[in-house]
């Protein structure tokens, strides 16, 4: 099960362990899934990064897992958006398997 923790209000997502809809090494469709909109999610924060609009904590150490926090200077919204979009197709995913993938969100402002 992979478990999806997004805290609007504080601009921080955290994705930890794996959705298990196929066996291990067969290729996981719901797995790719989450890999794909998480690492979307980072890089567009990293593209814009060198703007100063946040500060971007960022770890993917651990197989299965990944942390993105973002202190945000300025440009609330516009970046508040980038994790809202990458919210829906985790929703869809969510919707479609629930079995393999839950999140667990807190609201905004």
């Amino acid at each position: 099960m992979t478990k999806i923790m997004y805290d609007e209000k504080n601009l921080t997502m955290e994705i930890v362990g794996h959705a298990g809809h196929h066996e291990p090494g067969i290729g996981d469709i719901v797995c790719a899934g989450v890999s794909f909109l998480s690492q979307t999610l980072l890089k567009n924060l990293m593209i814009y990064e060198d703007r100063k609009w946040y500060e971007l904590e960022w770890d993917m150490d651990a197989p299965g897992e990944m942390y993105i926090h973002c202190k945000v200077n300025g440009y609330y919204s516009l970046v508040t958006e980038m994790f809202r979009f990458v919210m829906v197709g985790f929703r869809m995913l969510a919707e479609k398997y629930p079995e393999n993938v839950k999140i667990y969100e807190q609201e905004g402002k």
